[in-house]
C-alpha cells in the first residue's frame, strides 16, 4: 500500500463544511476519503461506524484494494490513523477502518443515497478527486522528469566531450539529442493549455464511474430518430427554442431536469464543462413533444420501446 499523505488543500462543501484532501493508499497521488470523512460528509449520526456497516452489508458490490482498503489490516502502527483524525480510543474499538478510492466512494454513494441526494455531492466530487489534485500530480510528475533529464544532459555532454572513442562519442551525442527532444516536449506540455488537455484525458473515465446506465447521448438519440434534416444540432436548437433548455446554453430548466442528467465532461480554459444526457424517462417525454410540434409522426408504446432498445444497443457497441 502506498503511503498516505495529508495535503494542505481544503475542500469546502456548499453548506460550509471543510474537508482536508488526502492522497495515497491506492497509488501515489490518488485522492482518497476515509470512512470518517464519508460519515461526516453524509451527516451520519453514527459517523464512520455507519459507513463500515453499509460497506460490510454490500461487500459483494466492492473490490478490495481497488474500491476500498482496510487500514486495520494494512497499517501496523497507529500513527497513520492518528494523522487521519482517528482518536486512540476509536482505533482500539474499531474492527475495520476503511479508505475509499474515487471509484469506491462513487459506488458507496450509489448504495447510500438517492439520485437527488447524489447531485448534492457532484461539485464536492469534482473538487476533491479531480480539479486540483490530478492536475498537480501530472504537473509534478513532468517537472520531476524534466529535472532528471536536465541532470542527465549535463552528465552525458561531459562524458561525450571527454570520450576518446569516436563511436562511443557519437552514441552519447545521439542520446543527448533524444534528451533534448524530450525536454522540448515536456516544456511544451507544461503550458497551461496542454496541462488542461492532459487533465481532460484523465476525466474521461469520470462519467463511466457515475451510474448513467439509463442515460443516453442526445446526439445518439437524434440518430435513432432518423428524421431528415433534424440531427444533433437541430435537436439542441429545438430544445432551446421550446424552452426545455436555457436559451444560451444546453442546460435544462429546473422543471425539466428530471428528464436529463448533467455530467462533467472536462475543463476548457480553466472552466469546468458539462453536457446533458437524456434519461430513460426523458425518451417518451421528448417523443411526445416532437409529435405535438409536428416534427415526428404518430408514436406508440411499441415505437418508444424500439427507440429505447436501439439506444441501448448503440451504447453497448460504443462501450465495446
Amino acid at each position: 500500500m502506498n503511503k498516505i499523505n495529508v495535503l494542505q488543500d481544503i475542500i469546502t462543501t456548499k453548506d460550509g463544511r471543510k474537508f482536508t484532501k488526502l492522497v495515497g493508499g491506492f497509488g501515489e497521488g490518488c485522492p482518497i476519503l476515509t470512512d470518517k470523512q464519508v460519515g461526516e460528509l453524509l451527516g451520519y449520526k453514527k459517523g464512520a461506524r455507519m459507513v463500515r456497516e453499509q460497506l460490510d452489508r454490500n461487500r459483494d458490490k466492492f473490490e478490495e484494494n481497488v474500491d476500498f482498503i482496510d487500514l486495520i489490516q494494512r497499517v501496523s502502527d497507529s500513527d497513520t490513523l492518528n494523522k487521519l483524525g482517528y482518536s486512540p480510543q476509536s482505533i482500539k474499538q474499531a474492527k475495520n477502518v476503511y479508505i475509499f478510492s474515487q471509484a469506491g466512494f462513487l459506488k458507496y454513494l450509489k448504495i447510500a443515497t438517492s439520485e437527488e441526494s447524489f447531485k448534492r455531492y457532484e461539485d464536492f466530487i469534482e473538487d476533491y478527486f479531480k480539479t486540483k489534485v490530478e492536475l498537480k500530480v501530472v504537473e509534478n510528475t513532468l517537472r520531476e522528469e524534466l529535472e532528471k533529464l536536465e541532470n542527465d544532459k549535463v552528465f552525458i555532454y561531459g562524458k561525450a566531450v571527454l570520450c576518446k572513442n569516436e563511436t562511443d562519442s557519437i552514441d552519447l551525442l545521439r542520446k543527448l539529442e533524444d534528451i533534448n527532444s524530450r525536454i522540448t516536449e515536456i516544456t511544451a506540455t507544461l503550458s497551461k493549455e496542454d496541462l488542461e488537455a492532459r487533465y481532460n484525458e484523465l476525466v474521461t473515465n469520470y462519467n463511466k464511474l457515475v451510474d448513467d446506465e439509463d442515460c443516453f447521448d442526445i446526439g445518439e438519440f437524434s440518430k435513432v430518430l432518423d428524421i431528415k434534416g433534424f440531427g444533433r444540432n437541430k435537436l439542441y436548437e429545438y430544445l432551446r427554442d421550446t424552452e426545455v433548455f436555457m436559451r444560451d446554453k444546453n442546460v435544462p430548466y429546473s422543471k425539466y431536469s428530471n428528464y436529463f442528467k448533467m455530467v462533467f465532461s472536462g475543463r476548457y480554459k480553466g472552466v469546468a464543462t458539462y453536457k446533458p444526457l437524456l434519461k430513460g424517462k426523458g425518451i417518451p417525454f421528448l417523443l411526445k413533444r416532437l409529435r405535438r410540434d409536428g416534427i415526428l409522426e404518430d408514436i406508440d408504446t411499441k415505437k418508444i420501446k424500439e427507440i429505447e432498445n436501439n439506444l441501448r444497443n448503440m451504447k453497448k457497441e460504443k462501450a465495446n
